[in-house]
């Protein structure tokens, strides 16, 4: 019920109570001295200008005594109908077990009944609903009722239908999740629904205390602020923006000490002189969706931090070829801006001659998930580099898309040339060294022929001479042996022989030339002037130095293998 309906029907209360009390003195009392006029003609005036049902009755049988010129009219009886019939005759109480009782039980018990409702039938059978006042009096033994009854029933029809409108309003303000206020222009709470007890802790009534510091962080309570001050400054200019509605992010304290994030939309009122006089809002809490969007913001920045610092090129591109993600390196690369890189696609990236391969290859990798090739990236001014480009399939945003990685393959290939071009200039060389080679070796195989014709036209036929000569040993065998190094000195042998210098001693290569040349043990000792012993000890040297001991292999076989 509205404050100004309770004022009125208290207003009306009072004024039945003083006429209750005016009857009450006429019964009790008697007027001292002559009245102005017959105290018969004041009682009549009483009941003809009383605004209200008024009731003389007996308590105990309930006989009507007397009654108003408007009970007659709200009844339907006449003064001569109601007078001398009971109320429960003249079936004035529709329910007279229990409304009667009840008011007759308040009279005993209190000796009066004071704006009680109670229901009653009019003669046409309607049931009116009214607010009922009575005192009780005792005369001569006899107890007697005043009763003034007032007519509420269209006031109470109306209130139970604005109740009727207003409770799905008052069920969604009572159990709403989100937190409905108003506040003036001095951002004073005048309402607040109960939700917010539950979402801040407070009861709205210490809401109402509270300035808008006591709300709010000092962050928030500065942005309200400032956007209420442009707000007002537009107002001002005869612009009436405040009635649109507005989204604020604020965090509000709770009363346990935490601050909880609400989602504030906010709209401003005016009156009939298009003054700003109130702000409407509703505010609803965000602070797990804060949560999650913070921290999701800081896995964005990790992310974006692991694709910049990841080699080569990188980016997330949809089925169209549209850029989605791409990393620094990407920008660089290609010396374009992040909104070019945005309106392009991939095809705009691709050389011309290539872009109907690259299309089938991107339709592939959408239905077989990886694809592994060399591509030319097109960079601004038309600079192309090539890269190994790898793509995989991925969901994204909910959404089928390619994740591309590229290394570029420009430093690679400049290795490649240069080391092709090495190879040419090797292969170059080793020709021209295989030519020099073949002429050194043809002109040692001139030196050697020449110096083995030498041998033989100028040393061995003086050695022949001196051969024929000396007769006796050992120094016939020393002239053989002379003159057979003599003719083998330019052949493979001896170059080959020479090689073992490094590891036989003088005394073990001519013991192994004499093996060679098909000595015998004593033989060779009588040729070096040493025992067989000795000779024997250099044999299993040259062996050992040969890597033949313990071969099986003959020593002579191999020295003559080195032919």
């Amino acid at each position: 019920m509205k404050k100004a309906d309770i004022d009125s029907i208290l207003k009306e209360n009072q004024f039945l109570k003083k006429r209750n009390q005016e009857l009450e003195n006429l019964l009790k009392k008697k007027v001292p001295g002559p009245a102005p006029v017959p105290q018969e003609q004041i009682y009549r005036s009483l009941l003809h200008l009383c605004p209200a049902s008024l009731i003389v009755s007996s308590l105990d049988d309930g006989v009507i005594y007397d009654v108003s010129d408007r009970f007659c009219r709200e009844s339907g009886l006449s003064r001569e109908e109601a007078i001398g019939r009971s109320t429960v005759e003249l079936g004035l109480w529709v329910t007279p077990d229990v409304e009667r009782k009840k008011f007759r039980d308040l009279l005993l018990r209190d000796g009066q009944c004071l704006n009680q409702e109670f229901r009653y039938q009019r003669r046409n059978g309607n049931v009116i609903t009214c607010l009922t006042s009575a005192v009780l009096i005792t005369l001569q033994n006899r107890r007697f009722v005043v009763v003034l009854v007032m007519d509420i029933t269209d006031r109470k029809q109306a209130e139970e239908a604005r109740q009727e409108i207003e409770s799905p309003y008052r069920f969604l303000s009572d159990f709403m999740t989100d937190i409905a206020w108003i506040t003036d222009v001095k951002l004073q709470t005048l309402y607040i629904t109960p939700s917010i007890t539950k979402l801040l802790g407070f009861t709205p009534d210490e809401r109402s205390r509270q300035s808008l510091d006591q709300k709010m962080t000092p962050d928030s309570a500065s942005r309200v602020r400032e956007s209420f001050a442009r707000v007002l400054a537009v107002e001002k200019q005869g612009k009436l923006v405040a009635e649109k509605p507005a989204t604020l992010l604020l965090e509000y304290y709770h009363k346990d000490g935490t601050t909880r994030w609400m989602e504030t939309i906010v709209r401003g009122f005016h009156n009939a002189r298009g003054e700003l006089n109130m702000i409407h809002g509703v505010s609803r809490d965000v602070t797990e969706r804060k949560r999650l969007q913070d921290e999701l913001q800081q896995e964005e920045i990790f992310l974006r931090s692991v694709i910049d610092s990841l080699p080569g090129v990188f980016c997330i591109v949809d089925q169209r070829g549209r850029y989605l993600i791409w990393n620094r390196n990407y920008a660089q690369v290609t010396g374009f801006s992040a909104d070019e890189i945005r309106s392009m696609t991939v095809m705009d990236r691709t050389p011309a001659p290539a872009r109907k391969v690259v299309s089938e290859k991107m339709r592939y990798a959408f239905a077989h998930e990886t694809v592994s090739e060399e591509y030319g990236l097109v960079c601004k001014g038309g600079i192309v580099k090539d890269y190994i480009i790898s793509t995989c399939r991925i969901n994204y945003r909910g959404k089928p898309c390619l994740l591309v990685n590229g290394i570029d393959m420009t430093p690679q290939k400049e290795a490649q040339d240069a080391l092709k071009q090495f190879a040419r200039e090797l292969e170059d060389a080793n020709t021209a060294l295989r030519v020099l080679m073949h002429r050194r070796n043809e002109e040692q195989k001139a030196i050697e022929e020449k110096l083995q014709a030498n041998i033989n036209d100028l040393v061995i036929p003086y050695l022949n001479k001196i051969g024929r000569v000396i007769r006796e040993d050992p120094y016939k065998q020393y002239l053989n042996v002379l003159e057979s190094n003599l003719r083998e000195i330019a052949s493979p042998f001896m170059k080959n022989f020479l090689s073992l210098q490094k590891y036989l001693t003088p005394q073990e290569i001519q013991v192994a030339d004499l093996i060679r040349k098909g000595k015998r043990t004593k033989e060779i000792a009588d040729l070096l002037n040493t025992s067989a012993s000795t000779i024997g000890t250099h044999r299993n040297h040259i062996r050992k130095k040969l890597n033949l001991a313990n071969e099986g292999i003959n020593l002579r076989s191999y020295l003559q293998s080195l032919q």
